[in-house]
Formats: structure tokens, C-alpha cells, sequence
């Protein structure tokens, strides 16, 4: 994939509906494309619910509470990175990442329904009275009783949705949102320990945005990966020790999806190309981008 200047799905624009559009759009385009389109900015609160679907993309983000810091040291960065992927992936794959002081920024693929459902029943034990209650009332031909303690089993819930395909599908929505909950409530129980600090760590709900396109995913990796620059903690982003950049770059195994991201950028030169690209024009779609 040759890639330069994409719009970002920030605004909630179907990219299935642009086919008729050329992929690839010259900075002073981007401004009359939205215009065109009369795009609305997609707000804060949308982006804490919008479901993680099995097989979807998007960009995930989160910030400490009021902005705080969440890494104090680099052991913490590690730590972090070690128990993302224990935790999440069975869950999703991951195409890039950067985590920054205090905040961090992914870019996933969820998996699908199979595999997440595969996975789920050991990772997670019980479901909450309220999700229970939201399942009875939507599949009510399925005779779920709200206050069926059996039934708060996760494992119980896969063997009773065994063969409604629907059901399975918001299972395995909940089981990945549940996931990674717990991945960062784990983080932040232990940097508070550690820190000899109480109260919450993160904000309460992480942000994310579905990628509806290749092209967007290929502007959001270039984005990630230039946050340290833009937020003045490094003027040489590409040698900054906590974004996914150099592990897409070498020959070390990763649990990256990095042969699929070269493929897609046309190899290690186009992608550090690209990149370079991207930094210089930073400004022609920054005001695209979450933060």
C-alpha cells in the first residue's frame, strides 16, 4: 500500500459509502472533503460506549485520571507491556502502540467470535446482574431469568448461546470490553502499590474509535507513532523506546501484526517513508486525530 494523507473516522463517516473516492487525498483536499460529507465530530461520551466488535478495528485510548501520570519508571512501561499481551492477546491483535507518561494510544483488530468465546469462559468467571438483564430483555426467547444466579456464570451463559449466533456475538462483546477492564484495573492496582498511591489511576472509561478503512488505519499507525513528538518528549519519535515503531522495523519476534502492516505500506522503505512523510505534514490533518 502506497500511503500518504488520509481523513481520520474521528468524524463518523462510512468509508464503504467513499468507494467511489480515490484512497489517496492531497492535504488542501481534506478540509472540502469534510465539508462535503457535512461530517459531525463524534464526542467524548460516544467514544467511552461504542462496542468492541468481534472482527472490527479501532484505535484505543486512555489517560490517566485528570491527566496524571501513569508510567513512573521504565520497569512500569514493561510491566505494562507484559501484561497487555497476557491479558489481551486472545482478544485482539495489536498494529501499533505508544505508551506515553500519561496516557497510551492502540491500534487493534478485535478477533472473532469463536476465538474470543474460546478463550473467555477461563478468563472470566462471573458477568454482572445488570449485562444479565440486558441479555433477558433483548433475547427473550431464550428464557433467561434476571436473577438466575447459575446464569452469572460466563461459562453457564456460552453453553446456553451455544447455538443462537446473535447471543454469542454480544458475549463475546462483553467478554473482550471485560478483558481489557481488567487488564488496566490490574495495571493501576499494582502502580498504586508500588507508588504508595490510592484512587484511580485511569480515567474510568478508555475511548476508542472504530477504523472503517486501510487507509485510515494506515494514517492512525503514522499518528501513533509520531505522538511523541507531538507532545515534546522527543524530537527523534523513531528512536522513542515505548511506541511500536522499531519493533515493526526489526527482526524480532513480535506479537505485532507486522507483516501485515509492511505488506500494507509496501515494505520497510515506503512505511519509513511514509512516516517521514506524515511528520513533516503533521499539521495538514491534525485537527482530524483524537487525543
Amino acid at each position: 500500500m502506497e500511503a500518504r494523507f488520509y481523513i481520520d473516522c474521528i468524524y463518523s463517516v462510512n468509508f464503504r459509502d467513499l468507494a467511489a473516492l480515490p484512497d489517496l487525498l492531497n492535504p488542501g483536499d481534506l478540509a472540502n472533503l469534510v465539508n462535503q460529507l457535512k461530517c459531525k465530530p463524534m464526542g467524548a461520551l460516544e467514544d467511552m460506549r461504542l462496542p468492541l466488535e468481534p472482527e472490527g478495528w479501532y484505535h484505543i485510548y486512555n489517560r490517566g485520571n485528570e491527566g496524571r501520570t501513569i508510567f513512573f519508571s521504565p520497569d512500569q512501561y514493561r510491566y505494562f507491556l507484559t501484561k497487555y499481551a497476557a491479558y489481551m492477546s486472545p482478544y485482539w491483535d495489536t498494529y501499533a502502540y505508544c505508551l506515553l507518561p500519561n496516557h497510551f494510544h492502540l491500534a487493534v483488530q478485535i478477533q472473532s467470535v469463536d476465538t474470543i468465546l474460546e478463550h473467555a469462559p477461563n478468563d472470566l468467571k462471573n458477568v454482572n446482574r445488570q449485562f444479565l438483564k440486558e441479555l433477558s430483555q433483548r433475547f427473550p426467547e431464550i428464557g433467561i431469568p434476571p436473577s438466575d444466579a447459575d446464569l452469572l456464570n460466563f461459562k453457564n451463559l456460552v453453553n446456553l448461546f451455544a447455538a443462537h449466533e446473535h447471543g454469542r456475538y454480544q458475549l463475546a462483546v462483553y467478554a473482550v470490553r471485560e478483558r481489557f477492564r481488567h487488564f488496566l484495573l490490574g495495571y493501576a492496582k499494582a502502580v498504586n502499590q508500588q507508588q504508595n498511591r490510592t484512587g484511580s489511576l485511569f480515567q474510568k472509561l478508555f475511548r476508542r474509535r472504530r477504523v472503517e478503512s486501510e487507509a485510515y488505519l494506515a494514517t492512525l499507525i503514522g499518528y501513533i507513532h509520531r505522538n511523541p513528538l507531538h507532545h515534546g518528549l522527543s524530537s527523534d519519535w523513531m528512536t522513542y523506546p515505548w511506541s511500536s515503531y522499531r519493533s515493526l522495523l526489526s527482526e524480532h519476534a513480535t506479537r505485532l501484526k507486522r507483516d501485515k502492516i509492511l505488506e500494507w505500506f509496501g515494505g520497510k522503505a515506503l512505511f519509513e517513508q511514509t512516516h517521514l512523510e506524515y511528520t513533516e505534514n503533521w499539521k495538514s490533518i491534525e485537527r482530524f486525530l483524537m487525543e
